[in-house]
């Protein structure tokens, strides 16, 4: 009679997360370097791995009546610079620092439409829809006579170029240099993108030599790029991209690096060019994390240089897109104050435009919301990674090992979810703050109460030996008010196996 033999083989499972949110694919068939829920992480500026999200800070005294529609930062010279805001059916700026209220500039044509800005002659020049472009110089505001009915707008050939809301095919470019100078008759351009398709023109954006055009109607896409490759403009022309595909709206497309970002009614997609006939392609950039736009609606899609990342909105959650010579990594951030409806960038300094009406930035030392002045409250962070399966029968977790790099102190809870979702607490970390580099210190060292680096906080290496067992093993980490960089999370696993 044959007997039964058994022997144990012990298996490694790491999860590192350097590939970014995949929502495409079942838990268990994404990549070991992808994770299955990646909430208010970020990547950190300086490498490809995740770290827990910065806090904000409230920048004003008190809430704007309607939501902050769209930010911008208007730098109308070297030493004045605006931050300006849509908010109703006015626009308002900020100067300055510190927490200030908003003033008025004066009124756009509608409380919904979302305008469009450019600085242009170091005048700030708006498309909001209404009969003619506005402009404002830090003083005066008013319209620019004889200018189209436009609500998209960008610069290409030192020409601001712009659609014609009543003219759904229509792009017309302004007179070189000059914001003033509409006349066709003259130097200023007209032409036609996709003549008699019936689609309006929806969105702008620059790529090189190429002006590409948005164009949609109910059920129908089509995207375009006028080429002014050549000197003279009567040597233009308009193509056709191929794709039934468009950008939700004019703030919902962007240049990055090489690639013209967009978002579609059915997720980030991208144009780049290609050698053959100097021509443009589509890309499906967003395909692992489309499932998450089940048809919402893009407020925002903003390139943040101090992440290298593309920032976008959907719906209630704001996704980041780290770019990378291996494609995009993504994120998904919520923040305490609930809905961000807009971004705008400062250097270093990321300001947030809340659907509350209250204008925030992103404060690096900060580990908690301020969703109002002196109001502050932690934020839940969660990363969870593949699902390891190891067939029918049940293998045993011995030990966890995970590298973390601290920021600021708080407790982290690391977690193993069995086959049946249940959740068990594997370890319970108290992380340390992130120590202050020695040539920073300007106190006596006998009274510092921190730890001082001579080179930085120094990644913490955290191992337990708390079992489980269950068929498969996906792992989570969560933190309120705890930052931390996650290098990797490493499982050591014991497999029996039996033979006759």
């Amino acid at each position: 009679m044959a007997r039964l033999k058994q022997s144990s083989q012990i298996k490694q499972v790491i999860s590192e997360f350097s590939g970014g949110l995949n929502l495409s694919l079942a838990e268990w068939s994404i990549a070991d370097n992808e994770a299955s829920r990646m909430l208010n992480f970020i990547y950190a500026p300086e490498k490809l791995t995740p770290e827990v999200r910065c806090g904000t800070e409230c920048q004003t005294a008190s809430a704007l009546g309607a939501s902050i529609r769209v930010l911008y930062l208007y730098q109308k010279n070297a030493s004045t610079k605006y931050i300006i805001c849509a908010s109703g059916a006015k626009l308002y700026y900020l100067s300055g620092t510190g927490l200030t209220a908003w003033t008025e500039i004066g009124a756009i044509a509608s409380a919904t439409v979302v305008p469009e800005f450019l600085t242009f002659n170091s005048k700030l020049i708006i498309a909001d829809g209404g009969t003619l472009l506005k402009t404002w110089d830090g003083t005066t505001y008013g319209t620019i006579a004889s200018s189209p009915n436009a609500t998209c707008l960008r610069v290409i050939r030192q020409r601001i170029a712009c659609n014609h809301a009543s003219e759904p095919d229509s792009i017309y470019l302004s007179s070189p240099n000059d914001e003033t100078g509409w006349d066709t008759a003259t130097t200023a351009i007209g032409l036609k993108a996709g003549f008699g398709d019936l689609l309006a023109v929806n969105g702008l954006e620059v790529f090189g030599d190429d002006l590409i055009i948005s164009k949609y109607a109910t059920g129908r896409k089509r995207m375009y790029r006028l080429n002014t490759e050549e000197v003279t403009p009567e040597y233009w022309y308009v193509k056709e991209i191929p794709g039934n595909t468009c950008a939700q709206s004019e703030r919902a497309i962007l240049t990055a690096y090489n690639n013209v970002y967009f978002i579609d009614t059915d997720g980030l997609k991208s144009l780049k060019g290609v050698t053959e006939y100097g021509d443009m392609q589509g890309d499906q950039s967003g395909s692992k994390i489309t499932p998450a736009f089940l048809g919402l609606t893009c407020n925002f899609i903003k390139y943040v240089p101090y992440y290298n990342a593309i920032w976008f909105s959907i719906g209630s959650r704001i996704y980041t897109a780290r770019l990378s010579d291996n494609g995009l990594s993504f994120t998904e951030l919520y923040f305490n104050q609930g809905q961000i409806d807009s971004l705008c960038i400062d250097g270093d300094t990321v300001y947030l435009g809340g659907n509350n009406g209250f204008l925030y930035k992103l404060d690096t030392d900060s580990a908690v919301d301020e969703t109002a002045p002196n109001v502050s409250s932690g934020y839940l962070t969660s990363l969870r990674g593949k699902r390891y399966n190891f067939g029918t029968s049940d293998v045993t977790l011995r030990s966890t090992t995970i590298r973390l790099t601290p920021i600021s102190s708080g407790t982290i809870t690391l977690m193993g979810i069995k086959s049946d979702g249940t959740p068990v607490t594997l370890d319970t970390i108290t992380m340390a703050s992130l120590g202050e580099y020695l040539y920073d210190a300007t106190g006596y060292v006998d009274a510092a109460t921190d730890y001082l680096y001579d080179s930085g906080a120094e990644p913490s290496l955290e191992v337990n030996h708390n079992k489980v067992k269950s068929s498969s093993i996906q792992f989570e980490l969560q933190a309120t008010s705890a930052r931390f960089g996650v290098d990797a999370i490493i499982g050591e696993v014991m497999m029996t196996k039996g033979t006759y």
